[in-house]
């Protein structure tokens, strides 16, 4: 699934003239789960498990 977040991403990595860095909650999770409230942490496995 394509995203318009998707979409800029690929379009900013083409541009020499820009620092792209990437990550989502899944590089925090282990290692600091007091950052990410439980609801949220639910809502966004189950999206995960839905759209892949």
């Amino acid at each position: 699934m394509w995203s318009w977040a998707n979409v800029e991403r690929l379009e900013r990595l083409r541009r020499a003239d820009t620092f792209l860095c990437g990550s989502s909650y899944l590089d925090v999770i282990e290692t600091h789960p007091d950052w990410l409230e439980g609801t949220f942490v639910k809502k966004a496995k189950y999206l995960r498990n839905t759209y892949e």
